[in-house]
């Protein structure tokens, strides 16, 4: 009885729900022939290690065989996100390692770069010494106070003159050897000084090199490409000659010095401009700047100073000696007279920078100067004035050319660009 119940109700339910029980049926014969989810390896190798012979060919065809049976939408999806998801993890940690590693080097660097006994710490560099490594000072444009000496050489004719006027024998003093001789008429003892000839010879020769030795202060205006200079000058020269006239057979050394000096000496104003050459066509090596310049001056004070004086050496109480003396004043005397000058100059000029603030300047010059309008107590002197034995009659004015050479130091006062 029971037999006949479950039939009929698999009659019924067959009946009532065909197409279910031929959907299960479809679904029971596809589970027994096919796969429809992926098997683990595990139990693949469970069911196939009988097989010993070679393993790796029936995983292989196992694989091949499956892959062919499943569907390739939902599998190669599966893959390929899965390898995407391993691939972006595997970079992940690849990169996190790197950083890490990085981090680690660089740490590492830092603390040995602090305990390292060779490091270097870059110099600290004061506001002063900073000054020289600006745009400003390497251009040397600016305002400077400069300090100079040098020297300079040429013609002076004023000294030619002078030197002509020279004593150079008895006869220059209106002397002669026998002059102021004494004679035994009164019966007293005469010295050899009194009775001996007289005799000329010159100690010190005046020098033959016509060079001064001018001092300068300078105000002097850098520009990029150019430099104004405006200066206060002061020069002097001197020439001497020594001369003596004594008894040539007195043993006591009676004698009368001469001593003959010229002076000469001019204070000047100048004002040069000076336009920089550039470096690609002439320079010095080491020097920051050359240029060319011009310019022109004024000496509002010119001095010629003659001085004559004498010194004697002898018994005072000796009349020949006093006549002596007195002749040999006679005949020369001290002059001093005052006159203007103007001259024009050319050069070249070099500089070189010693410090932020400090430079030193090279010069050389030719200058041609105008000396004229010499007075003496408000009247002109005359060129005999300066040698008596001159015999023309005109005003003491001359022309000099000198070439001049000057060492100067000078100091930045402004450290603004000048435009």
């Amino acid at each position: 009885m029971k037999c006949i119940s479950f039939f009929l109700v698999l009659l019924i339910c067959s009946s009532v729900y065909p197409d279910t029980l031929k959907a299960s049926d479809k679904s029971v014969s596809a589970s027994d022939t096919h796969i429809s989810a992926p098997i683990s390896d595990s139990i693949y190798t469970s069911q196939h290690s009988e097989d010993l012979g070679n393993p790796d060919s029936s995983i292989s065809e196992f694989f091949s065989d499956s892959s062919s049976d499943l569907p390739p939408d939902n599998n190669s999806s599966y893959h390929s996100t899965a390898d995407t998801v391993q691939d972006t993890s595997a970079s992940s940690l690849d990169s996190s390692a790197d950083i890490q590693s990085i981090s680690s080097d660089s740490g590492e660097n830092v603390m040995a770069a602090e305990n390292s006994p060779d490091l270097i710490t870059p110099p600290v560099i004061s506001p002063e010494t900073s000054e020289g490594l600006n745009e400003d000072t390497l251009s040397l444009t600016g305002w400077h106070l400069g300090f100079g000496a040098g020297f300079s050489l040429g013609s002076l004719p004023v000294l030619k003159l002078w030197e002509k006027s020279l004593p150079l024998s008895l006869e220059d003093f209106g002397l002669e050897p026998q002059s102021f001789i004494r004679t035994d008429t009164s019966g007293d003892s005469l010295s050899f000084v009194d009775t001996s000839l007289l005799a000329f010879t010159e100690i010190e020769a005046p020098t033959i090199y016509n060079i001064t030795f001018p001092l300068m202060v300078s105000i002097i205006r850098f520009r990029e490409n150019d430099r104004f200079m405006s200066s206060l000058g002061f020069s002097h020269i001197s020439r001497q000659q020594k001369t003596t006239v004594f008894s040539r057979d007195d043993t006591t050394g009676s004698r009368v010095d001469i001593r003959n000096k010229l002076r000469f000496y001019s204070l000047t104003i100048d004002l040069t401009y000076s336009r920089q050459i550039p470096p690609e066509y002439f320079s010095i090596n080491k020097f920051d700047r050359t240029g060319f310049f011009i310019g022109c001056g004024v000496s509002p004070l010119v001095s010629v100073s003659t001085i004559y004086k004498t010194s004697s050496h002898f018994d005072r109480q000796n009349e020949r000696m006093i006549d002596v003396e007195k002749s040999i004043l006679e005949n020369g005397s001290s002059f001093t007279c005052y006159g203007l000058s103007a001259f024009l100059k050319a050069g070249i000029s070099t500089v070189r920078r010693l410090s932020a603030r400090q430079s030193m300047e090279i010069s050389v010059s030719w200058s041609l100067n105008k000396y004229d309008y010499f007075r003496y107590n408000g009247n002109k002197v005359l060129k005999k004035e300066i040698n008596p034995g001159h015999e023309d009659n005109t005003k003491l004015s001359f022309l000099s050319n000198r070439l001049d050479v000057t060492f100067s130091l000078l100091r930045r006062l402004k450290h603004k660009q000048v435009k």
